[in-house]
């Protein structure tokens, strides 16, 4: 299965990147794992098949969900291209689009996602002539889209003007204006929300 990589990498670490969001309540009871065929089917909590574990199977290029009945299992597959999302045993949901999978951080009016990405560093001869340096570095980056079943697009400044500040310029010139300009990723656990998301709601009515 096409897995995320849960690891921050240690450059994110350094810089003070965001916490992971809590998921908003799971669309099935955690432990229970499957398929969204379409956005309906998230809204209406309905699981597509539905089981007790999900797997990805590259030769099928399909999703496998398994369901234990007894000492048996019984597994039913839905082709990726016919998947919308998918919730994993562990309650963490994700949006298929194309050849990737984006883990939902956030539904809301701005719907927050997070994927990994991973990369090899370049090695290097010292003077000993060992080579050092090189390894598997990963990183998390961010995307937004206008509520849960819009396109995704990159978590940047830019971006976010260009999908609403035409509904909404009030949020467009507090994007502008943000104090020390905010690291758009931010969590606030607090609050339970991510920071753009709060800048959002903060705008509505102006």
């Amino acid at each position: 299965m096409r897995r995320l990589n849960l690891l921050f990498c240690f450059v994110t670490a350094l810089a003070g990147g965001p916490v992971r969001a809590q998921l908003a309540p799971p669309a099935a009871p955690p432990g229970r794992a499957g398929v969204y065929r379409s956005a309906a089917h998230y809204r209406r909590h309905q699981l597509a098949p539905a089981g007790d574990d999900l797997r990805y199977s590259a030769k099928r290029d399909a999703f496998v969900v398994s369901t234990r009945r007894g000492s048996s299992t019984v597994k039913s597959s839905v082709a990726r291209d016919s998947t919308w999302g998918y919730l994993d045993d562990k309650a963490a949901f994700y949006r298929v689009a194309g050849p990737d999978d984006y883990r939902v951080e956030q539904p809301d009016t701005i719907t927050v996602y997070s994927r990994n990405t991973t990369s090899a560093g370049s090695s290097q001869v010292s003077r000993s002539g060992a080579v050092v340096g090189g390894g598997v570095f990963t990183a998390t980056h961010y995307y937004f889209s206008r509520g849960i079943a819009g396109r995704i697009f990159p978590l940047t400044e830019k971006n976010l003007v260009a999908v609403f500040a035409a509904g909404s310029p009030a949020f467009a010139a507090a994007l502008a204006n943000r104090p020390g300009k905010q690291q758009l990723s931010a969590y606030d656990a607090a609050a339970g929300a991510f920071y753009i998301v709060q800048l959002f709601r903060s705008t509505q009515g102006k």
